[in-house]
């Protein structure tokens, strides 16, 4: 996997000053665009006034788009695009390659798999799926990708999130913008298509958020901008949240957040730097619905340990039956009717009820031995949708000082098996070292059937293979590199123990297709798997 990831970011960096020379796509002719701004009398403007200073800030600081025209104009200069951006299913799509040769940057395809690369941010994609991956972050699309002309077109929306640009949009105008300075009126999008393209269109229909404007009595145009913006929200007599937006047609469409928690029901929200207010009341709540999916999907990842834990431990038949509930919460499903019966009524497995203090540490101990693999969790920290922050390998076991030598992926100028004081760990190690003072959750965990000699030498064929490299991507002192699920992983390999079902290199494609979440396998990867046992548990 290391080699691999490596070798790709290798190419995607050798190729971003080079990418296609021959190709006049990669450097577009640029064509100097001259503006002039609607009178305000003029009909084709609305009836409303701005002014041509106004209109030239807009372009200066945009690139604007059309349907079905050539051009992309890009701070006052107009560039040829091909194929010209087109809508599909009401999704406006633009070249890739084209427009981030424009801005800049570099896109390459590599054995069915496309590398765009801006400004040091490399996103992949693939033409089947509707994700994309900007650096190790996925990002859902509207819509897959299509290859047309040759070209990999991508839903503008998308390419702006691979370019780490705004976007906004008027669908009475048909006019695209990425970047700029912030959120465009309508009367400022009908003055800059007049500016650009000699006119600019007539009012439309009726809006389909008119219906939610006259039930709560709210400007229609608060509703629409926060739709094109994604950031309006409605929740049902239940409190059941779901999201609506305007397409690039504006047709409407929504999306149900799935999930146990309810927010005041009937009434419509904005989201705004982390917050949610209410249009309704006024009144402010601390967590979006993204976030407060995604915390409720960590909690539920962090049940389903707890319940693991309960079921390899005690043999607890309830907590074996409420696994399968979580897995499909984990899984996105959080309204499976046994995890909301459990969240509603949580039952008390007992697993941390005598896990705590100097006394059970020396019990996991006692339990350890050499090619376990120890599993550390600092709340509020590591994956987002993780229980799970750190993991490691047992070399050796002092039982009688109460500490466990470990083999580490870690951030260290050090590298692997440096035999630094973070490698011995035991109770006092919680309090005094940097390095596990944020950790409060410890489970010891084992995989496969192996005899004690056979697992002590995995564990030592781990140090031996590992030593020196160093944590994460990039080449760090020229050293191979390695992350902490993945050093344990390779280590059970090696020893015929395949902790993670399939080719796990193939991780990049897993993502891109949805099927999993992490570009690089990480510690709840393991504790999923159905391969791991738990022996022992510590919590601060």
């Amino acid at each position: 996997m290391r080699r691999w990831f490596l070798a790709v970011l290798a190419l995607v960096t050798a190729l971003t000053a080079c990418a296609r020379p021959a190709d006049p796509v990669s450097h577009p002719q640029e064509t100097q665009v001259h503006t002039t701004a609607p009178a305000a009398e003029d009909p084709s403007a609305a009836g409303v006034a701005v002014s041509q200073e106004e209109v030239e800030a807009i372009i200066s600081h945009s690139a604007i788009f059309f349907p079905d025209h050539p051009q992309v104009y890009l701070r006052g200069k107009a560039y040829p695009v091909t194929p010209a951006p087109f809508l599909e299913e009401g999704v406006l799509y633009v070249p890739a390659a084209t427009v981030a040769a424009v801005f800049g940057g570099s896109f390459v395809e590599v054995e069915d798999v496309y590398y765009l690369d801006h400004m040091g941010n490399v996103s992949i994609m693939m033409e089947e799926y509707n994700v994309l991956l900007f650096n190790s972050d996925p990002v859902i699309m509207d819509r897959t990708p299509i290859l047309r002309e040759g070209e990999l077109c991508l839903p503008l929306a998308g390419l702006g999130r691979a370019l780490s640009m705004a976007q906004d949009k008027s669908v009475r105008q048909q006019t695209f913008l990425l970047g700029g300075d912030g959120p465009l009126e309508e009367e400022q999008f009908a003055a800059v298509r007049q500016a650009l393209l000699g006119s600019c269109l007539p009012e439309g229909g009726s809006s389909p958020l008119e219906p939610l404007a006259q039930a709560h009595r709210l400007d229609l145009q608060v509703l629409e901008q926060a739709a094109k913006q994604r950031t309006l929200f409605v929740t049902d007599a239940d409190g059941a949240i779901q999201a609506l937006w305007l397409d690039d047609l504006g047709g409407l469409h929504s999306k149900a957040y799935e999930m146990s928690y309810r927010y005041p029901p009937e009434q419509v929200f904005v989201s705004s730097k982390g917050t949610l207010r209410s249009l309704t009341t006024g009144k402010k709540l601390e967590a979006t619905p993204e976030e407060q999916y995604q915390q409720e999907l960590r909690q539920a990842t962090m049940r389903y340990m707890e319940l693991l834990a309960a079921s390899s431990l005690g043999a607890d038949p309830q907590a074996q039956t409420l696994l399968a509930g979580y897995l499909a919460a984990v899984a996105g499903d959080l309204t499976c009717e046994s995890y909301v019966a459990d969240q509603r009524f949580p039952y008390e497995t007992g697993i941390y009820d005598h896990a705590s203090g100097e006394g059970a540490w020396a019990a996991l101990v006692a339990t350890a031995r050499p090619g376990d693999m120890l599993m550390f969790s600092a709340g509020g920290a590591g994956a987002r949708y993780g229980c799970f922050n750190h993991s490691a390998l047992v070399l050796e076991v002092d039982r009688d000082n109460g500490s466990l030598r470990l083999l580490h992926a870690r951030s260290s100028e050090y590298g692997v098996g440096a035999d630094l004081p973070m490698d011995h760990v035991c109770y006092d190690s919680f309090r005094e070292l940097d390095y596990y003072r944020e950790y409060d959750l410890v489970f010891l965990c084992r995989a496969g059937d192996m005899s004690q000699e056979r697992a002590e030498q995995m564990a030592w064929d781990a140090y031996d293979r590992f030593n020196g490299y160093q944590f994460g991507y990039g080449g760090r002192l020229g050293l191979e590199e390695t992350n902490c699920a993945e050093l344990i992983v390779d280590a059970y390999d090696g020893a015929g123990v395949q902790l993670l079902d399939g080719d796990y290199s193939s991780r990049l494609k897993e993502v891109l297709k949805g099927n999993t979440r992490n570009l690089v396998p990480i510690p709840d990867d393991l504790m999923f798997s159905g391969k791991v046992e738990v022996l022992a548990v510590w919590k601060d």
